[in-house]
């Protein structure tokens, strides 16, 4: 037994791009704390293993759509929709009045977010912050309401349309 070689005791290692996990510290909120722990409980995963799933799947969804800028102002739209007065998740798709409503309120959005080579710099950063807005208003975390009322001020602004703005505007006070 002298000249064999000692077999590795344990699981055998896998190359390093297929199973190795390398750490990545993270800060975090107690309520997303709490929302990932029940959901890695919901999907029989370790919180970490739960961190890891959702991350990988954001990239897919981007990809899926066509690319993170796409994916952004497909979120942006969605935004617009939690915006809107009465706002009862998928209901407005069953109310014609809702649904042209949001449509033409989707259709000054992507009209605006056209791309214009006479548009001066400043305004397209405008329209990337009213998208940023959009969709931070879409995720809803705010440490403070003024911030909210910034974001929904900034996209009303992005519309000239004084309707939508006082409908941006009820919506967030019946929220408050």
């Amino acid at each position: 037994m002298k000249g064999e070689k000692q077999r590795r005791r344990g699981r055998p290692s896998l190359p390093p791009e297929k199973g190795k996990r390398y750490p990545v510290g993270i800060r975090t909120t107690k309520q997303l704390k709490d929302l990932l722990h029940a959901a890695a409980t919901a999907s029989g995963r370790s919180v970490a293993g739960e961190i890891e799933h959702r991350l990988e799947q954001s990239f897919q969804t981007e990809a899926l759509y066509g690319g993170p800028r796409t994916a952004a102002l497909l979120r942006a739209l969605a935004g617009l929709i939690l915006t809107w007065p009465d706002n009862d998740g998928d209901q407005w798709l069953d109310d014609p009045h809702a649904y042209q409503q949001v449509t033409d309120a989707w259709a000054t959005y992507i009209e605006q977010a056209k791309p214009r080579p006479e548009l001066a710099a400043a305004q397209a950063r405008r329209f990337r912050e009213g998208q940023d807005a959009a969709e931070r208003l879409n995720l809803g975390n705010y440490s403070a309401p003024e911030e909210r009322e910034r974001d929904i001020a900034l996209i009303s602004g992005l519309f000239g349309d004084p309707k939508i703005r006082s409908a941006i505007r009820a919506a967030a006070a019946q929220e408050s």
